[in-house]
């Protein structure tokens, strides 16, 4: 008996006269069955290759960023102090508002007051009148 782990008669003719595919050696079937597919990986992308600058293209690259930070800067800080003034307004309007309203409040409590002191009047004049 060889070493495969078919039979020695592997390859044989069956009666119809095909050989037996049970009877094939481990490379036959290896070579019958599906492999895998093999998806390769992604390439890496290249480095792309940035050119040294000299110290004053460095410093005139810094430059023109600070410059355009402070100009972002400068527009954030016009349409801060437009908010700030815009709330200043909505706020002194408020307090304009308050101040109304207490005004009102107050003539409206010395009004309250006015008739709770006629009703106490009243309410005497009637207990007189029918005690009496």
């Amino acid at each position: 008996m060889s070493s495969s782990i078919a039979p020695d008669s592997a390859g044989a003719p069956d009666s119809a006269g095909a050989p037996d595919s049970a009877m094939v050696g481990p490379e036959a079937l290896a070579a019958e069955r599906p492999t895998a597919q093999v998806i390769a990986f992604p390439g890496r992308n290249k480095p792309v290759a940035v050119p040294v600058l000299g110290a004053p293209e460095r410093l005139a690259r810094a430059l023109e960023s600070l410059n355009a930070a402070m100009t972002e800067q400068r527009a954030a800080l016009a349409a801060w102090r437009s908010a700030l003034g815009t709330l200043k307004e909505a706020t002194s309007g408020l307090g304009d508002s308050l101040r109304t309203y207490q005004s009102n409040l107050r003539v409206l409590g010395d009004g309250v007051s006015s008739l709770q002191a006629k009703a106490r009047s009243l309410e005497q004049w009637a207990e007189a009148a029918t005690s009496g």
